[in-house]
């Protein structure tokens, strides 16, 4: 490659190479390793514009989407994994779900609310580890990695709880994956939205 230059407000990328000896997908494939994706580059300055705009509607649409289930579910699950907690406040908790009278449907509930945040947040995972496995870890890398053994460790817990080891359920960790996980999608919404808006009054 001659010269490189990417514009992360617009999403874009300009460069100069030499065909004979850099193919574009060599080009894509070092993009992807960086955990970006390259689209084909539009006919005209109007499809560019246009192709941008509904791309980075589309992306924040979809963040919004991720961000209002991981809400949806991730309150919940705070809520019964810290409302016995609390000193001195007796929250209304179903004995059910009570870690002390039935500890293993305590862990599987918390294991179910927690499994659909993980699936919103999915992206984290594919991007951090992906970038974590070619050697050039990101922010998304740590996420995984943080969330990941948060998750793993309570589903140990689980399994020694089933296991007829109750003391297992003071080592659920379930909540704390949920809730970073929502909290980083939050501020990779806000971020979308204000690189949209960003980008609009550039080109303005």
């Amino acid at each position: 490659i001659g010269e490189a230059s990417v514009n992360l407000v617009t999403g874009t990328l300009a460069l100069t190479y030499r065909p004979d000896a850099l193919r574009v997908s060599d080009i894509r494939e070092a993009v992807e390793k960086a955990g970006y994706t390259l689209s084909d580059p539009p006919d005209t300055a109007f499809d560019k514009t246009d192709a941008a705009d509904h791309a980075a509607a589309r992306e924040t649409r979809a963040l919004r989407i991720r961000l209002w289930v991981a809400v949806l579910f991730s309150l919940p699950l705070l809520y019964l994994a810290m409302s016995h907690m609390i000193p001195g406040v007796n929250l209304p908790l179903p004995s059910m779900v009570r870690p002390h009278d039935h500890p293993l449907t305590f862990g599987l509930v918390q294991l179910a609310l927690t499994l659909p945040v993980v699936i919103a947040g999915f992206r984290f995972y594919r991007n951090g580890f992906r970038t974590l496995l070619h050697g050039s870890p990101n922010m998304d890398s740590l996420v995984a990695i943080g969330t990941g053994s948060a998750f793993l460790y309570s589903l140990y817990a689980v399994i020694r709880i089933a296991g007829e080891d109750h003391t297992a359920a003071n080592a659920l960790y379930f909540e704390s994956a949920a809730v970073v996980l929502t909290l980083v999608m939050l501020g990779k919404t806000l971020e979308s939205a204000a690189k949209g808006r960003t980008t609009e009054a550039i080109r303005k």
